[in-house]
């Protein structure tokens, strides 16, 4: 059993588990006040929950887990949600979330890399997974949505000092120990940030690794038909439609950033997209039809002469369509885009040299200024039509409203007024600051679980974009559209999360 000197109220109150066999016992006070607490019935192979609300008597659950041995369990607790991993002594750790303390987990994932493991604690406060492991030692990895990464903290002989003969973690005031070794400082107080939870996703994208970055919104004015333009690093570009499925897939090479703007005039041709493609160092183009279809227009490709051309969004100065790219080496370009005979050219305006790697931007055709993010220091302005201007900060990665690294971002517009919602990578959250100077933030949240809907929360956002068309009863006041860089609930390739644009509004309290 764990002890936990820390905690004041034990389970006592609960009925004991009294199971041959019972082991690796961990205990939990949720947040509505009910005790929680699980153990392993390994001569059954079954786990079994037992919980007691703040006024209540105690209930149970046995729970099989099929096709794995189990070893033991250790508790969590995030978004209101409780859950919890079971491992076994050859190496294998499954996360499982609960969506009724009665009801049956669904798997979020299984975690790889490990051999024979002895416990694990969750700390919530920090949103961190110990792990325990025989013949190595403790390691750290996130817990939830994010990387699975593991950081060896401690080791045991011949490479370290932990005792040999101690095998599961204590919990001591603050301090995780094996034995009598402190191990790692938990966290003392939870920084919760609002959460809102996604509504919808897209497919996965085929392509595994760190595929899926950045979307674009294209919403058809007179039918109301959406298509969501997403890039794959890997491969060019996906579109989807507003339930999630995949209607095209462009092979153009790998694309980074995306952005649109409608035209005007008529014609078949009913919006323009642009996107920076790293493998041909250039700005590719797209139609777009009435129909939502979309087409490349190879011949129309402007070489940037970027090294690895990066960040992308387009601007509509009343005349012409332009586009902002930047590179990683800090180079920030700016391109008018000059109509031909089927296609387009491009003549660059101006290039600036920043201060550090930028991605991340988003152009204010009305208020004619340019938002754009260094990943380690900030959101910055410039203005669009003043070719001589200089950046200014808007918001400094503080580790407080903004975390680097700094990412997609998009606005939310209410008449002349609106919204800046900008990717904060290091956290995963979302800062949002008030469209007009002086820019005041107004707050920031997380996208989280919806096991409703069986969609996952996002986490290590690269883009994002956002509408504010009324998109039918599931999306009336508008559609963020956020990458995640973690698709869990199962596991998959990374994806794009849809949120309603509602719960962000209710979350922090905007107009």
């Amino acid at each position: 059993m764990r002890l936990n000197l820390h905690a004041a109220v034990r389970l006592a109150t609960l009925a004991a588990v009294v199971l041959a066999g019972a082991a690796q016992a961990d205990e939990r006070r949720l947040a509505d006040g009910t005790q929680l607490s699980v153990a392993v019935d390994k001569d059954a192979n079954r786990l079994v929950l037992q919980w007691q609300p703040a006024a209540g008597t105690v209930r149970e659950q046995a729970i099989a887990v099929r096709g794995q041995l189990l070893d033991g369990a250790c508790l969590f607790q995030r978004n209101g949600l409780a859950g919890f991993y079971t491992f076994n002594d050859r190496g294998y750790l499954a996360q499982w979330l609960l969506p009724a303390l009665d009801a049956q987990p669904q798997l979020v994932r299984q975690v790889p890399g490990f051999v024979d493991i002895l416990d694990c604690h969750v700390d919530d406060n920090a949103g961190q997974l110990y792990v325990l492991e025989g013949g190595v030692g403790v390691s750290r990895l996130a817990s939830g949505e994010g990387s699975m990464e593991a950081e060896l903290l401690a080791l045991y002989p011949p490479h370290g000092k932990l005792d040999p003969e101690a095998e599961t973690f204590s919990v001591a005031g603050s301090e995780l120990r094996v034995g009598e070794r402190t191990v790692a400082a938990l966290a003392t107080a939870h920084d919760s940030l609002p959460a809102v939870p996604a509504a919808g996703q897209t497919a996965p994208v085929p392509t595994t690794g760190d595929a899926a970055d950045d979307p674009a919104i294209w919403v058809d004015p007179q039918t109301g038909t959406v298509r969501i333009l997403g890039t794959d690093k890997r491969f060019g570009l996906r579109v989807y439609d507003l339930e999630g499925s995949e209607l095209q897939a462009i092979a153009t090479g790998r694309l980074n950033n995306v952005d649109l703007r409608p035209l005007s005039g008529g014609g078949d041709v009913v919006a323009l997209a642009a996107a920076s493609n790293r493998s041909l160092r250039s700005i590719s183009l797209f139609s777009i039809d009435a129909s939502g279809n979309l087409g490349w227009l190879r011949d129309s490709d402007i070489a940037t002469g970027l090294d690895d051309p990066y960040g992308l969004c387009m601007y509509d100065d009343g005349k012409h369509l332009q586009v902002f790219v930047n590179d990683k080496d800090g180079r920030l370009q700016q391109w008018r885009l000059r109509p031909g005979d089927g296609g387009y050219s491009g003549e660059l305006l101006r290039e600036l040299q920043l201060p550090d790697q930028p991605e991340g931007c988003v152009a204010d055709d009305q208020q004619h200024l340019l938002f754009f993010g260094i990943e380690d220091m900030g959101v910055y302005t410039l203005p669009t039509d003043v070719l001589d201007a200089e950046p200014q900060r808007l918001a400094a990665v503080d580790d407080e409203t903004l975390h680097a690294d700094v990412e997609g971002m998009a606005l939310y517009p209410v008449g002349a007024a609106g919204f800046l919602v900008v990717s904060s990578q290091g956290n995963h959250s979302y800062a949002v600051f008030e469209r007009q100077p002086p820019h005041r933030y107004r707050g920031s949240f997380q996208v989280t679980d919806n096991l409703g809907a069986q969609v996952d929360g996002a986490s290590e956002t690269d883009g994002l974009d956002i509408t504010a068309a009324a998109l039918g009863e599931r999306f009336p006041e508008g559609l963020l559209v956020v990458q995640d860089g973690y698709n869990v609930l199962p596991d998959g390739n990374q994806n794009f999360k849809l949120v309603d644009w509602r719960a962000v509004r209710e979350a922090l309290d905007l107009p």
